[in-house]
């Protein structure tokens, strides 16, 4: 794939360029959620800029000195407002294919294999800012290094592939998703059903109709799916969780990932910075401390519950933050041994994959009451 002169290409507020710096397999962290080892992230950014999202914490804020040679002047506050295209070698991710791989782990299912996600730290199937010449470059540039990256997958290892995003621009692949058979797994980021928390808290990305029918039009190909609900936000209901499963659990999903919003870092001032009549129960949760954590365990509680009510249970896979697990928290619970005991049941989960259709663990029949 040739690669144009790299310069940024501003388009209002908007940052589309290309990056020299190769489009490779890296380690993943998200193997400590059994989500993925490794990840492939073809774009640094993106274009929906959610004020949840945890990257400008944790990846981009380690990226500043290179940004600010493009103009962006804060990865963090400039989040949403770039995308830099990386550029393509097939020899350099040959490499780092051949690099990503572990042994089975003891106690997996039959079948594990090490997983590569697509992607980590972006969406990748975001579009490109600016309908100009260059904007639209820049996107055929990127659909032919993901497909690149997937058919080489394909073709070179046998690799797992788990491919997460909120974009129905996916559906482009489909046919080639199927050619890895169980090997792959198409997953939706949807957090809830109801439109109007979507535009709150995710102004910028598709709306939750357009994401639950490229599901079931994934359903349809033949793909194997799974559904993250995350970050499932502070102003859902318990009947709003419930309306959520229900639509969820008839796509028949490999696994169903739930997290509750997290407020580490400076997450919370990005969400209400941008959440412009935050109810009384996101105000809450977004003050931190004891008040976040009743929140988010309350949220984990009522999706365990609703899903035993909906005979889910096996496919739900809870995300509880290591937060959870302080002191504090533990002591305030009415059966602390037993809430570590859930804690760690959670913590240690491995997640299913189509390749095994094996659900070997059992959800812990005992769910912790609350400490109120």
């Amino acid at each position: 794939m040739k690669n144009p002169t790299r310069k940024a290409s501003a388009v209002g507020r908007k940052i589309a360029a290309y990056w020299e710096s190769p489009a490779i397999i890296t380690k993943s962290n998200l193997f400590r959620k059994s989500f993925a080892n490794w990840a492939f992230n073809p774009i640094d950014g993106c274009s929906y800029g959610c004020p949840f999202c945890f990257v400008p914490e944790v990846s981009a804020c380690h990226l500043a000195s290179q940004l600010s040679e493009q103009g962006v002047t804060s990865p963090d506050g400039d989040w949403g407002n770039y995308q830099m295209i990386r550029t393509w070698d097939d020899g350099q991710f040959i490499k780092s294919l051949n690099a990503a791989w572990e042994p089975l782990k003891p106690g997996c299912a039959p079948g594990w294999r090490s997983a590569i996600l697509m992607s980590s730290t972006t969406d990748p199937y975001q579009p490109i800012a600016g309908a100009n010449t260059r904007g639209k470059q820049l996107q055929r540039d990127l659909q032919r290094m993901r497909r690149r990256a997937l058919e080489l997958i394909l073709n070179e290892s046998s690799q797992l592939v788990r491919i997460l995003t909120r974009s129905p621009l996916a559906s482009r692949d489909f046919e080639l998703f199927r050619e890895f058979g169980p090997r792959l797994t198409f997953g939706m980021s949807l957090p809830t059903l109801r439109e109007d928390l979507i535009r709150t808290y995710e102004p910028h990305a598709p709306s939750a109709s357009e994401r639950l029918k490229a599901l079931h039009r994934a359903k349809k190909k033949g793909l194997h799916v799974f559904v993250v609900m995350s970050p499932i936000y502070p102003d859902c209901a318990e009947s709003d969780l419930r309306d959520t499963l229900e639509v969820v659990a008839a796509l028949d999903p490999i696994t169903i990932f739930c997290e509750p919003l997290n407020v580490r870092g400076g997450i919370a001032a990005r969400v209400l910075n941008v959440t412009s009549v935050p109810s009384p129960r996101a105000l809450r949760a977004l003050s931190g401390g004891e008040a976040w954590q009743d929140y988010a365990f309350g949220c984990l509680r009522t999706v365990q519950v609703l899903s035993e009510k909906l005979g889910i249970q096996e496919r739900i896979h809870l995300w509880p933050a290591k937060s959870l697990g302080d002191d504090g928290m533990v002591q305030r619970m009415p059966d602390p041994s037993g809430y570590r005991a859930w804690l760690d049941y959670w913590w240690n989960r491995e997640s299913e994959w189509p390749a095994c259709y094996v659900y070997p663990y059992h959800v812990p029949n005992t769910i912790p009451q609350t400490g109120s």
